[in-house]
């Protein structure tokens, strides 16, 4: 059975966390990851800090 992460982008917000880094692929970025999906009200402040910085698109 695979493994199930979500990956979101580290923000000033959601550091605060102290989630886990990953690297996606090679040459990007750091990003957190989230692999217990027991806790959905962290999940939906985690997101919701993380949207908080996040610069809206052009």
């Amino acid at each position: 059975m695979k493994k199930i992460v979500f990956l979101i982008k580290e923000t000033s917000s959601n550091k605060k966390y102290n989630l886990k880094e990953a690297l996606p692929y090679k040459g990007a970025k750091m990003m957190y990851y989230i692999e217990d999906f027991e806790d959905t009200e962290l999940i939906k402040h985690i997101i919701l800090d993380t949207c908080k910085e996040l610069k809206p698109k052009k």
